[in-house]
């Protein structure tokens, strides 16, 4: 039953990798980029993908994949509370084997079978990149945010017209991150966000969608960096048939008695064992 402690890592590494990680890839910063071409068309699409619709409680079908280091995969539900919060349930033979809420202050999770639970605060967790419940849901989504605000901030995000494509590189956040968006301009759709941090740290994250894509929303979602030294591939896939729009708001989170508290530290400490 190891594998469910692994997908568990999930649940943290998805959001960890956003800070902690080093892979090689390089985002660019809003100075370094040129446009080839007029952003006047594609400003008005880069907009239309900032908005995240009319929706105040969403519920969908998903699969939570840990590609490296080692290999896991669970089923479950996702519900979203606009601007609120993110609530996981992992399940396994029918049964909820994991559970995690992401609000505004905190995020917390456990494991069933192990009988232990992580419980930090956002801004701890991700090592103080400064984002929101409303980016995380952004990122999710694949709509353009920009990190510490509830919309970006167009006039000072720098948007670069491409062939088949447009850039939106928002200013840096705290800490000295840069990081950019790539979609492309037929369907309007995002493709890529990279992230680079001062140190060299970087991550991204590949969004791949349906050929009749009805929803806007991404089918699949692909996170990578390197954490720890090590590669680390993640894979969040929805069912985007199943999507319910009228979902009621999920109770209040609770940890179940009896278990034992692991901080975000030490569960990160368990990638030095995975093989």
């Amino acid at each position: 039953m190891k594998k469910l402690l692994y997908t568990f890592l999930v649940l943290c590494v998805a959001l960890a990798v956003f800070s902690c990680s080093s892979s090689k890839g390089v985002a660019v910063a809003p100075e370094d980029m040129k446009g080839t071409g007029e952003t006047a068309d594609v400003s008005s699409l880069a907009r239309a993908l900032a908005d995240k619709g009319n929706w105040q409680v969403m519920k969908l079908p998903v699969n939570v994949a840990l590609r490296k280091p080692v290999s896991a995969k669970l089923g479950g539900t996702m519900t979203l509370v606009r601007g609120e919060e993110i609530r996981l349930s992992l399940r396994f033979f029918g049964m909820e084997v994991a559970a995690a809420s992401i609000t505004g202050d905190s995020v917390k999770a456990y494991v069933k079978m192990q009988k232990i639970y992580v419980a930090e605060s956002l801004d701890k967790l991700l090592g103080g990149f400064p984002a929101t419940v409303d980016n995380v849901q952004s990122l999710l989504l694949g709509r353009i945010f920009e990190v510490g605000a509830s919309s970006p901030d167009f006039r000072r995000c720098k948007v670069s017209a491409l062939q088949g494509s447009y850039t939106v590189t928002p200013p840096r956040a705290s800490g000295g991150l840069s990081y950019m968006f790539t979609a492309t301009t037929e369907g309007n759709t995002l493709g890529s966000l990279e992230m680079s941090g001062k140190t060299g740290h970087d991550a991204r994250v590949d969004y791949s969608y349906p050929r009749n894509n009805t929803s806007g929303f991404p089918e699949e979602i692909a996170l990578s960096g390197n954490l720890k030294d090590k590669a680390v591939e993640a894979r969040i896939e929805y069912s985007l048939n199943s999507i319910d729009r009228s979902a009621t708001a999920p109770g209040k989170f609770s940890i179940p008695k009896g278990y034992r508290r692991i901080s975000a530290s030490s569960l990160l400490k368990l990638l030095d064992s995975l093989k």
